[in-house]
């Protein structure tokens, strides 16, 4: 038995941006046109993850202890010392609780 398929309907091409405003303009003159801020962007938390030698990351421990801070402060602090834009919530101690020392 030979089976016959429906051939696939052609996908619309996506319309012109330049097109689209003008059909918005057209359909509700009294809209005023929306303003797009590109200079935000998500700026969701995620993860960065180095590898040091051990006496690094005991070092950046006994400096964040010293200090009273956690060690992604102390890193994140020198980042920002160095010239890098770093965003003023990774400067922030959000951890629930202090870990002790491995």
């Amino acid at each position: 038995m030979k089976t016959q398929f429906k051939p696939l309907p052609k996908t619309p091409q996506a319309p012109d941006p330049a097109n689209l405003v003008e059909m918005v303009r057209r359909a509700d003159p009294t809209v005023p046109p929306a303003r797009v801020d590109t200079t935000t962007r998500n700026d969701e938390p995620t993860t960065l993850n180095l590898r040091l030698r051990m006496s690094s990351v005991e070092a950046i421990a006994a400096t964040a202890e010293a200090r009273g801070m956690t060690m992604k402060q102390v890193v994140t602090m020198a980042l920002r010392e160095a010239g890098v834009a770093v965003a003023e919530a990774d400067l922030e101690d959000r951890s629930t609780k202090r870990r002790g020392r491995r």
